[in-house]
């Protein structure tokens, strides 16, 4: 049998020397780490794991609102299938950086829960839908510097952060150095 990925047969040949398919592996996991990242912060700056069951799962469902349609803790790994999955993370004066407005009401208001939150990320949480850009931009870098200074305190390294999901025709793989660290088949 064949690992696979979702429908993606994924050879070591492919994940050698297929663009997509190593890219989609790296997606996965900086997209599954930044999620499970977010969610453990969560839990400990709000103190979800002493709350009721029900409570808890509701907190889970604001959570992934940062990445998507409110949901279990179980949306953790991204739908392997989905051939676009939208970058959350734009910022102007990036091309479509006006449809990341939910996401990041979403982190905002997640993170006005926690202590020593910025006024700025708090307030702004419900500004964002119909802020201008340069605003857009202030709150999103007040929220992301917060969240990186937060993970950092609490976990002593820096956070794992979300990438693309989709790169251009134009990207190279076969590094020397991406090629010493995938070892021979014998």
């Amino acid at each position: 049998a064949s690992p696979s990925l979702g429908t993606m047969r994924v050879t070591l040949a492919a994940a050698e020397s297929d663009p997509a398919v190593l890219h989609r592996l790296v997606w996965l996991a900086h997209e599954t780490n930044f999620r499970c990242e977010l969610l453990s912060l969560d839990s400990l700056m709000v103190g979800s794991e002493t709350w009721p069951e029900m409570q808890r799962w509701s907190r889970e469902a604001h959570c992934s609102e940062v990445w998507g349609p409110a949901r279990s803790g179980l949306n953790i790994v991204p739908d392997v299938d989905a051939q676009e999955t939208p970058f959350c993370w734009l910022s102007p004066p990036d091309e479509g950086w006006d449809r990341c407005r939910a996401y990041l009401a979403a982190f905002a208001d997640l993170l006005a829960r926690w202590p020593g939150c910025p006024s700025t990320v708090a307030a702004g949480a419900s500004d964002i839908p119909t802020c201008d850009a340069q605003e857009f931009g202030r709150i999103q870098q007040a929220a992301v510097e917060f969240y990186t200074r937060t993970f950092v305190s609490k976990f002593q390294r820096l956070p794992i952060s979300p990438v693309r999901s989709r790169i251009s025709s134009d990207v190279q793989v076969a590094s020397p150095a991406l090629s010493r660290a995938v070892p021979e088949r014998s």
